[in-house]
């Protein structure tokens, strides 16, 4: 039985004190380069919450996803909140069973609704519930899919041209071996038609985005029969039919592509992480329109490094988002790193305090900054909380 209830949300402006973002400067070929690191307009938490996605609302406020554990049935449930342009909440809702529930997507969709994609953990399974709202939070329809095991990072949903959606995920845990699956539903959340992509090795579909010419781009991942995991890339026409397909990686490490977004060039950057054995660093790579490797970089320290999202900025280059155990001043801290268009590093700066502190997903905000969608043990509650943070360019 679907319960929606009020979560108890505490809502606290944080002052960053000027050891909590540290800039380091990154040495090029030719030298250090220039820092010009962004500056801070203001940063909200919000305690007993977690955030996975956030979207910019046509009224230039924030819609933003993720989980709360504090309704009254002891168990994580879909959160949804609403902030304004300055951070400061409107509304929330959740959305729950009687089982955990996580919201990993938040997409604004043409009828000027939302549509939330996530997960509820029924026993063995991770089923996928894509639920649709109205402008206001409220639920309008809402679907399960239950034979679709899909990724834990969120972005294996997209609204498509139709007002459809596409899915991608693994097949079911049980499988012998995982084959990515492609779903296309109407848009109501009905199943028109699913594709199944098998690879040589045990292979995941990490996620999704529509590609200029109305197909899709899949990012995910596969062992290749091996013992270490490498990037897969899968170009589908509209109707899921492979166009072509390409690893990326290195030999003997692990390569986890995390986040793909397609550059106005018509190709494709890859943000993720590389590395094994509790040693990872942050892996970018940008392909060309036919998945061919253009240039790929890793950026990382003694201690793990990851990186979780990417924009294309408008000089060409690339901001990434990720977290950094190796740089700041805390257990872990929130990793930006701006490079040029060929990938080279030109600034990296951290955020964070003494304790815990990760960057989920970075966006380009409508008025030519950013914001960036985290999690804090530093600030606001001792339990953790959501964080955000809007960043203006220098």
């Amino acid at each position: 039985m679907l319960n929606l209830a009020k979560g108890r949300v505490i809502e606290m402006m944080v002052k960053l004190s000027p050891m909590s973002v540290l800039v380091v400067l990154a040495v090029c070929s030719s030298g250090v380069c220039a820092v010009q690191p962004f500056e801070e307009d203001w940063n909200m938490t919000f305690g007993d919450v977690s955030g996975w996605s956030i979207s910019e609302a046509i009224d230039y406020g924030y819609i933003i996803v993720g989980s709360s554990d504090s309704s009254t049935n002891d168990n994580d449930d879909i959160y949804l909140l609403k902030t304004d342009s300055d951070g400061k909440k409107e509304w929330d809702k959740i959305f729950g069973t009687n089982y955990d529930e996580c919201g990993y997507l938040i997409q604004a969709t043409k009828d000027r609704g939302y549509f939330i994609a996530g997960r509820m953990y029924e026993f063995l399974l991770n089923d996928a519930w894509l639920i649709k709202t109205n402008s206001s939070g409220y639920m309008e329809w809402n679907k399960m899919y239950d034979a679709f095991d899909p990724p834990w990072n969120g972005e294996f949903v997209s609204e498509t041209t139709d007002g459809g959606f596409i899915m991608v995920g693994d097949t079911l845990p049980t499988s012998e071996k995982g084959d990515i699956v492609l779903t296309k539903t109407d848009s109501k959340g009905n199943e028109e038609w699913v594709k199944i992509f098998s690879v040589s090795g045990d292979a995941g579909g990490n996620s999704i985005k529509i590609t200029n010419d109305g197909g899709y781009v899949i990012l995910g991942s596969t062992d290749m029969g091996g013992h270490f995991d490498d990037i897969l890339l899968i170009k589908t026409d509209e109707r899921g039919n492979v166009e072509w397909t390409k690893t990326l990686g290195s030999i003997l490490v692990d390569d986890r592509g995390i986040s793909v977004q397609q550059t106005t060039d018509g190709g494709y950057v890859v943000v993720g992480f590389t590395g094994n054995y509790g040693n990872f660093d942050v892996y970018l790579a940008k392909t060309s329109s036919n998945g061919d490797l253009d240039w790929y970089r890793t950026f990382g320290g003694s201690e793990n490094d990851w990186g979780y999202s990417v924009q294309e900025c408008d000089d060409g280059g690339y901001i990434v988002l990720g977290q950094t155990k190796s740089y700041g001043s805390g257990e872990g801290d929130i990793y930006l790193i701006k490079t040029d268009s060929n990938g080279i590093m030109e600034w990296n700066q951290t955020i964070g305090g003494p304790l815990q502190d990760e960057g989920h997903k970075i966006l380009k905000t409508s008025d030519g900054g950013y914001i960036i969608l985290g999690y804090t043990e530093s600030y606001g509650l001792d339990s953790g909380a959501l964080w955000l943070i809007k960043l203006r360019t220098m």
